[in-house]
């Protein structure tokens, strides 16, 4: 059985005061168990609680959606016929 910890030991661990705790169970925010004596707290639940809660970026949820990985692009991402419009049209503006 998962040794349950106190308010303390949870406020210790999301670096959190005590109230701020309090007001969490209160408002029903936060996993808890009413034991006899005070409040208790599964780290298990917490962790899980912790992960639900996690807002992701902007990036991330692209990233998410897309299935792409991080970073630009590799590759040839301009096909040759681009470059070479944009070589003319480069080539042009120099000269007039």
């Amino acid at each position: 059985m998962e040794k349950l910890m106190t308010i303390s030991d949870v406020a210790e661990l999301l670096n959190m005061r005590r109230g701020q705790i309090y007001q969490l169970t209160f408002k029903k925010r936060i996993p808890y168990l009413k034991k006899i004596g005070g409040l208790r707290f599964r780290r298990s639940d917490i962790e899980k609680w912790l992960d639900s809660n996690t807002i992701q970026s902007q990036p991330q949820m692209q990233r998410a959606a897309t299935g792409k990985k991080r970073g630009r692009p590799r590759g040839n991402s301009l096909s040759t016929e681009r470059v070479d419009r944009m070589v003319e049209a480069a080539k042009d503006a120099v000269l007039f």
